[in-house]
């Protein structure tokens, strides 16, 4: 096999919901689903080898199995780089990984580079993105909640002992909720959008933005009734059009 267990390898950056991809030697094959293609561009580590002659990978929680076809190669080793953002944001950026870290200056506070960089590599070092205290957002791993929904504000209250879920609440004091860690990013104070804006996206960027759109969502009052819906099997005309709805739909909601 091309890829040894403990090898750092990077996702093709194009590679396409639905579509098979194979072993060098053509022995086995498999198909990129959507949560495989989130991993486009970022390094992986290979976690077993030889696993019924395909791979496994750590960063991948459902498990799947990954062929050569999906990665570009070994990647090599990058620096981390440390830079300032905006004029109250620092962020450290692990380039092998993909990983970064944020560390944003309150209203209350004076900005300064250097203490804004310690923060943001000491929270990359520790493999965790937010720490008791800080302002967040609602991503759309989020969209479960009936209230902590996507796009909802407020601040980590604290950590449960496995680190991976945490107690938020608008303001210290009021109603508390328990999340999932991964589900809430630091918040920089500006506006995000559900969706991006047509000149930074291709069609396979808005068949994975629709499928994330649709998710947790019923299909009683289904916009795309008169589309044949399945995101996967959609031409490129109808992904345009079903993806223009779906931005109008949103905005609508704001």
């Amino acid at each position: 096999m091309k890829f040894k267990e403990g090898d750092k390898v990077r996702v093709r950056k194009d590679l396409k919901f639905g579509k098979r991809y194979y072993m060098d030697d053509h022995t086995a094959h498999n198909v990129a689903m959507v949560e495989m293609v989130s991993l486009a561009g970022k390094v992986v580590t290979i976690q077993c080898e030889n696993c019924g002659g395909q791979y496994r990978v750590k960063e991948d929680k459902n498990h799947y199995s990954w062929v050569d076809e999906m990665f570009e190669d070994v990647a090599k080793h990058e620096p981390i780089v440390i830079y300032q953002k905006d004029e109250k944001t620092v962020v450290a950026l692990d380039k092998n990984t993909g990983e970064e870290a944020k560390a944003v200056c309150s209203d209350d506070d004076e900005f300064g580079f250097y203490e804004g960089a310690k923060i943001a590599f000491s929270r990359l070092k520790r493999g965790r993105r937010l720490v008791v205290g800080d302002k967040i957002i609602a991503n759309e791993k989020a969209s479960n909640y009936s209230i902590t929904k996507p796009g909802w504000i407020g601040k980590v209250i604290r950590f449960t002992e496995s680190e991976n879920f945490m107690i938020v609440a608008r303001e210290k004091g009021e109603a508390e909720f328990y999340v999932r860690a991964e589900a809430f990013d630091l918040y920089d104070g500006k506006e995000q959008s559900k969706f991006k804006p047509w000149s930074a996206v291709d069609t396979e960027d808005m068949r994975r933005e629709l499928v994330k759109f649709c998710h947790g969502r019923g299909c009683s009052d289904c916009v795309f009734c008169s589309l044949n819906c399945g995101f996967s099997s959609m031409g490129d005309d109808e992904l345009r059009l079903a993806y223009a709805l779906a931005k109008q739909v949103y905005k609508d909601k704001e």
